[in-house]
């Protein structure tokens, strides 16, 4: 099974190659020519009733292996904003989940949704480089990153006007994003050591969330039926990839989580 270290061992080789060849002051020359206009991930995800819903474009991952092996981007991001979608999220990672940063750029170009960078952020650079190509926000994993490296990749997020989403799946991970200050908070359903996943884990954390923070419940969602239970609990976005994009009819089954199509 591929573990979370090893992932995490494969960006830092990745990033000591990417920054031999793309320097960050190379990329901090293009951040000062044009920085694209951001487009409000936090207040998308936040404001107004109803279902938030994010869902993701990826092609494969650990867990699942190849799950849309003709992944037409453009094609997905207007169907996601079409079907009712706030924002979409983009999983970066090449070697694991057949990402490309390219596709950030191609999700703009056809949607006016804001963006939300997947990745296994572990470097400024990263940071920098999502702010480069467009990103409206960017995904902090908890569980790879201390809490000095939590707090400052925070704040030069705030500094690249990028909003950051935390995400965590323990109560310890929970207590940890609230100390250094995160008011966004993703809680993963899934444990990124035993890939199990429990949507018991949004229940659970979201009784430990002050007022005043923005939750978004991560992984598991295939019906409304489960989705309608976190309703209840109070949480209003939600992050889906694996269901949607396995699904024949995307629209469908995007309006299906949303309640709209039983």
């Amino acid at each position: 099974m591929i573990t979370l270290d090893e992932i995490v061992q494969n960006k830092k080789k990745e990033l000591k190659d990417l920054k031999a060849v793309l320097p960050q002051e190379k990329l901090l020359i293009s951040l000062n020519n044009k920085r694209p206009e951001t487009r409000g991930f936090s207040k998308a995800i936040s404001t107004g009733n109803g279902i938030h819903l994010i869902p993701e474009i990826k092609k494969a991952s650990p867990s699942e292996g190849m799950i849309r092996e003709d992944l037409n981007v453009m094609k997905i991001a207007e169907c996601y904003e079409n079907a009712g979608a706030v924002a979409i999220s983009v999983l970066t990672e090449s070697k694991y989940f057949l990402g490309r940063t390219s596709h950030i750029s191609m999700v703009r170009q056809q949607s006016s949704l804001p963006v939300l960078r997947k990745d296994f952020i572990v470097d400024h650079y990263q940071i920098l480089e999502s702010a480069v190509i467009g990103c409206d926000a960017a995904l902090l994993i908890a569980a790879i990153l201390s809490d000095d490296q939590m707090s400052d990749f925070m704040k030069v997020c705030g500094e690249y006007r990028i909003d950051p989403l935390v995400e965590v799946h323990t109560e310890q991970e929970l207590n940890r994003a609230l100390e250094c200050g995160a008011n966004l908070i993703g809680i993963n359903n899934r444990d990124l050591k035993t890939m199990a996943v429990d949507i018991g884990t949004t229940e659970r954390l979201i009784k430990r969330m002050p007022r005043g923070i923005t939750a978004v419940a991560e992984s598991g969602f295939d019906s409304y039926l489960e989705i309608e239970r976190l309703l209840e609990r109070g949480v209003k976005a939600f992050l889906v990839g694996t269901s949607i994009l396995k699904s024949k009819d995307m629209d469908k089954k995007i309006r299906e989580l949303r309640g709209e199509v039983i």
